[in-house]
């Protein structure tokens, strides 16, 4: 039983720690993946996530939306 137990919550943990989502933008430290400037303005920052959990960030939605013409679009998650 209490192998069942552990088997469980590991398993758990597993695949919690796989889920696909974005990452926390770190304002002033991270850079913008298509124009390599920092990222500092929270109301025009913008993040892509590829299915394989690969997150892009961007420091404006015109920089995303350039660089998804260079991407496959069947990848993005």
């Amino acid at each position: 039983m209490k192998s069942k137990i552990i088997i469980a919550s590991v398993l758990i943990i597993v695949l919690v720690s796989c889920s696909i989502r974005p990452s926390k933008i770190e304002y002033g430290a991270d850079t913008c993946h298509f124009c390599k400037m920092n990222i500092v303005e929270k109301t025009h920052a913008a993040q892509l996530v590829t299915k394989k959990g690969k997150t892009f960030k961007y420091d404006a939605i015109e920089c995303m939306l350039n660089d998804l013409q260079n991407k496959n679009k069947e990848n993005i998650g």
